[in-house]
């Protein structure tokens, strides 16, 4: 049974799927079950052409493993272009580089930019601090390797969604304390921000399809391991308890109106605010976790023009 505030097309299409709940016992079997399910989707779905598509192994930092990353760009684009690196999502045990591959290479058309999609270390095998690691040294690698690349690195973005908005999160505060590029938007969308999971929404919403309360206490669980449940939490493991949030870019955040995430991404925005960032805020009425993956619906398409809106302006404004 739905939440009855489900957007009722989306809640009809979700009716449709087959909902497992994960295999928290057998992460390595559902890891291949969901790469099954994304390949599956990528042979039925309608793969924008017109895109060139190479893969890189960067180098890590410190003697941790290559970082992989996935490279689109127009193959008709001449000249430099914006460029916008994207961390998927996949509560920070699950997804890889093709979990994003028809988003990207849609992206890569509508935004005219390169994207660069990384593939950071997934817990509990690579606990925090090495997934946000992995995406602080792929977007390095990125600005570093601008002009062979064809970047314009004054107009840059990040975009990461669900854990991955986490960890887009988590990546600009260590860019702002550590040196990085001076991005144009950071854009989270449903981030994954608080292992507390004590908001009105975690609770009334314990039981959202696509990623539930209990999800996420075993993704938060694998992610920081002995660090869970502990008060010393430093804010690039949990970027909703960072206790400053000044000297950001502008943040555009968009969240489900009846998922786990709303209240701690809510809070989120406005604190980014009060400390001083520029911030886009959207909540959508109806919209469960993951709702976005159901192109078709008309609420999902609202979303995908406001967003697509906000990087344009963000890249070419």
């Amino acid at each position: 049974m739905f939440h009855p505030q489900t957007d009722p097309e989306l809640a009809s299409l979700l009716a449709q799927m087959a909902l497992e709940p994960i295999d928290w016992d057998d992460l390595p079997r559902q890891r291949r079950i969901n790469n099954a399910r994304v390949l599956e989707q990528l042979q039925r779905g309608a793969a924008p052409v017109g895109v060139s598509i190479e893969n890189r192994q960067v180098p890590g930092t410190n003697n941790t493993p290559p970082v992989p990353l996935r490279i689109y760009r127009p193959a008709l684009g001449s000249g430099v272009l914006p460029g916008v690196y994207v961390i998927h999502g996949g509560g920070l045990v699950l997804g890889n580089l093709d979990s994003l591959e028809l988003d990207c290479r849609r992206w890569t058309l509508e935004w005219n930019a390169v994207v660069v999609s990384v593939d950071y270390r997934l817990a509990p095998e690579t606990p925090y601090p090495g997934p946000v690691q992995d995406c602080f040294q792929g977007l390095h690698w990125m600005v570093d390797h601008a002009d062979e690349l064809l970047i314009d690195s004054r107009r840059m973005a990040m975009y990461g969604t669900s854990a991955g908005g986490g960890l887009a999160a988590a990546t600009a505060l260590m860019v702002r304390d550590y040196g990085g590029p001076r991005l144009r938007l950071i854009m989270l969308n449903a981030p994954m921000l608080d292992d507390r999971n004590s908001s009105p929404s975690a609770l009334n919403f314990a039981d959202a399809p696509i990623w539930t309360r209990s999800d996420n206490l075993l993704g938060w669980q694998a992610y920081l391991g002995a660090l869970w449940g502990s008060d010393v939490i430093v804010p690039y493991a949990v970027p909703g308890r960072a206790y400053n949030l000044q000297d950001l870019p502008p943040v555009f955040v968009t969240v489900g109106n009846i998922e786990v995430f709303r209240d701690e991404c809510v809070a989120f925005a406005e604190r980014l605010m009060h400390d001083g960032t520029n911030v886009e805020l959207h909540v959508w009425p109806g919209v469960f976790h993951g709702a976005e993956q159901f192109t078709q619906a008309a609420i999902v398409k609202r979303m995908e023009a406001e967003r697509n809106a906000a990087m344009i302006r963000a890249l070419y404004g």
